[in-house]
């Protein structure tokens, strides 16, 4: 059962997981003015698993897959909070193998320049955001440029994660 879906036209998207585990290594990556690294290892990740559907409507005709070519996960971002989510690109990559998945959109397709996905056949990928703390929700976006417009899923944080996210544990 996904924890959040939507659609723009014809790519559905939903997402499944929300566990955490927590990283191995740091972001590497400080805010403006200071040297204190913003997610140094240890920091809870929240770990979500993507599907893409293709959906064929009328005006179509008889096309059997959809164009996905070029999608990011650009502005994600947690609910309240004004900067980007960070990705966990040094423990993501290794945690999606684990899962048995390709790390963000771009793995699934393996190099390849058009991006193309099968109507009612959805392919999925992992993507891993460092947990900033005490949030509860993540807003996802999923840009499909062949959508026009991005989709934007709120994704409220199972308890396991939102506990991990505090400072306090509780």
């Amino acid at each position: 059962m996904p924890i959040a879906d939507g659609i723009v036209d014809t790519v559905w998207v939903e997402v499944f997981g929300g566990t955490t585990f927590t990283a191995k290594t740091g972001c590497k990556c400080t805010l403006p003015g200071t040297a204190a690294e913003l997610f140094p290892a240890s920091t809870p990740v929240l770990f979500l698993k993507v599907t893409l559907t293709g959906e064929w409507k009328p005006s179509q005709g008889n096309q059997t897959t959809q164009d996905v070519t070029g999608t990011t996960l650009k502005g994600t971002q947690f609910d309240g909070r004004p900067e980007p989510a960070v990705l966990d690109t040094a423990d993501g990559p290794a945690a999606a193998k684990a899962a048995g998945l390709p790390w963000l959109p771009g793995g699934l397709f393996h190099g390849k320049t058009d991006w193309t996905i099968q109507n009612n056949k959805g392919r999925s990928f992992a993507a891993a955001f460092y947990l900033p703390a005490g949030v509860d929700r993540l807003v996802l976006t999923v840009d499909v440029p062949s959508e026009g417009q991005a989709t934007h899923l709120f994704v409220t944080l199972p308890e396991a994660a939102v506990r991990a996210s505090t400072a306090s544990g509780e």
